[in-house]
This record gives C-alpha cells, structure tokens and sequence, in this order.
C-alpha cells in the first residue's frame, strides 16, 4: 500500500512542502526536498511504531525470563534494530515539532 502524501518541512532551507514519501529499510517515511533536494527522514507510521513497541516489550519479557533462570540471553540484531528504530523515531518527531514550531513563529 503506497503511502499518503504529508505536508514535510525541510530541516536544512526550512521551506514547506507536499509530497508522497517512500519507506526506509526501517520503515521512515523517506522525502526529498524539492527546494534544496536534501533527504528528509520522517517519523515512522503508527503501524510500524505500535509493531516495533508490541516486538520490544516481548523481547524483554523473553530477556528477563531466560536471565531468572540463569541462561545467557541477548536481544540480537534484530532486537537491536528495533530498539534504535524506536529512539530514532523520537528523535525525529521532536526535531519536526521543533521545526514546525518555528517555522509557525515566523509565518
């Protein structure tokens, strides 16, 4: 299913625009700027991040289970990724409130 088109801000030259992103190996919502053609990573969609919190939280269910009963255990790369896809999408959704933020402020 081909995602929907968002209003983005560029957060290198600030202009606003409107355009149809595409997914990240991860699944950002991937936008490129039409004024300075700079790569725009946007937040995750609520699918991904719901999916991505429903995948951590039973990963360290598991975790915790297997260290109480005294086995080595390790979330893998995959836990892993998961785990900086989640703070990467936080990251990346103060940085867009930041910036649309001000951006209203000077309009």
């Amino acid at each position: 299913m081909a995602l929907q088109e968002i209003d983005a801000i560029c957060r290198q030259c600030h202009q606003p625009f409107h355009q149809q992103p595409k997914r990240s190996f991860l699944g950002f919502q991937r936008l490129k700027c039409p004024h300075c053609s700079r790569e725009v990573m946007y937040p995750l969609t609520s699918g991904y991040r719901t999916t991505y919190w429903v995948f951590v939280v039973l990963m360290v269910i598991v975790v915790i289970g297997a260290v109480a009963q005294g086995q080595v255990a390790s979330p893998g790369f995959i836990g892993l990724a998961m785990m900086w896809a989640l703070y990467e999408d936080s990251r990346i959704r103060r940085a867009i409130a930041k910036e649309a933020a001000a951006v209203g402020t000077a309009a």
